[in-house]
């Protein structure tokens, strides 16, 4: 395809909410940043090819996310997160373990209109109650200019399978595609800080959900829970359709077990990228590396009491290169938003 006709595209590109420098999630689900063309190594390599692909063409209108003084700006993670990877030592690749059908029933899946046609999952999300779904701000806010949230996706377990999923013993129902009433961000998330405070929205359900096997709300935190947390050896869990340490994402569900990680660790963790985490975010990491990776954005950590689970963290953000040691996932807190979330919820 000649350069020219990708330029049209450009033009005509709508303009959304993310500006210059400002976060966002590129195609494959990683966060980035929103840069000029010429400074996105691997989009501007696309672009001076004299000859390229009609797939390459609608990857670089796809990473659109807006201008800046007439140049076009896209969503880059080359340069996201290299001065911590620089910083942190490489692990061993640590091992995700599959989910079963029945298991995490509340995980949700946010689905996204990137052109005319093209759709896709990029993010995570919990089911709280019969109407509502919590996830991460950044999901909604800092996303390419020209995509749109579609719906909401619940009691999915293998993407690829358009049907039922079955395993040795029984198969799960249909997943559920539900549209959305009502998206609201929390007022004082800034899309462009790197340490992502506030990293929280709520997406309201257009119709309610009944509870199955396959779909079921999880439990929120207790006030005690936080000293519960803090004075044992609890383990946290999270669960998603994210990507391994080699860069491949998972279609099936899959679930990882975590430590949490005191606040001042985590820190010291993400001091060379001027991040500095705050009350308000919970860091938890695989012992091998973070256990998470950018299409779990927005899912959910967890702990199990007495048999009960409940929501402790939404996944926030954590470094583009997955399995590295050192390196904790950090999330926004849930108990520190319970006020918040009850305001919004009616």
């Amino acid at each position: 395809m000649v350069p020219w006709i990708l330029a049209v595209v450009f033009l005509t590109a709508t303009v959304g909410s993310v500006t210059f420098n400002d976060r966002c999630i590129d195609l494959d689900g990683f966060v980035g940043r929103c840069v000029k063309l010429s400074k996105c190594e691997t989009l501007a390599d696309i672009w001076r090819s004299p000859v390229r692909t009609i797939k390459q063409s609608e990857r670089l209108a796809d990473s659109l996310c807006g201008k800046y003084r007439r140049n076009p700006l896209v969503c880059c993670v080359d340069d996201r997160t290299s001065s911590i990877e620089e910083a942190i030592e490489s692990s061993d690749e640590m091992e995700l373990q599959r989910t079963t059908l029945t298991e995490f029933p509340w995980s949700a899946l946010i689905q996204y209109r990137k052109l005319p046609g093209i759709y896709g999952f990029h993010c995570g999300g919990t089911l709280i109650n019969e109407r509502h779904v919590v996830t991460a701000a950044h999901c909604i806010k800092a996303i390419p200019k020209n995509w749109q949230i579609s719906l909401v996706r619940l009691g999915e377990f293998d993407i690829k399978n358009s049907g039922v999923d079955c395993d040795v013993d029984h198969c799960s129902k249909i997943p559920l595609d539900i549209d959305i009433d009502q998206i609201i961000v929390h007022e004082n998330y800034v899309t462009r800080l790197l340490s992502q405070y506030h990293d929280i929205a709520l997406i309201r359900l257009l119709q309610v959900v009944r509870s199955t096997d396959y779909v079921r709300p999880i439990e929120l935190p207790f006030p005690g829970i936080e000293g519960m947390l803090l004075n044992s050896l609890t383990t946290a869990v999270s669960a998603g359709w994210g990507r391994t340490k080699t860069g491949s994402a998972s279609s099936l569900k899959m679930k990882v077990l975590l430590n949490l990680q005191r606040l001042d660790d985590c820190t010291e963790s993400y001091k060379t990228a001027g991040i500095k985490v705050k009350d308000g975010q919970l860091c938890a990491s695989e012992w091998r590396g973070t256990g998470v990776c950018s299409c779990d954005s927005g899912g959910p950590l967890m702990v199990q009491l007495s048999g009960q689970y409940y929501l402790i963290g939404i996944v926030s953000f954590g470094p583009t290169k997955c399995g590295l040691k050192n390196a904790p996932g950090v999330y926004t807190s849930v108990l520190r938003y319970i006020d918040w979330i009850s305001k919004n919820i009616y």
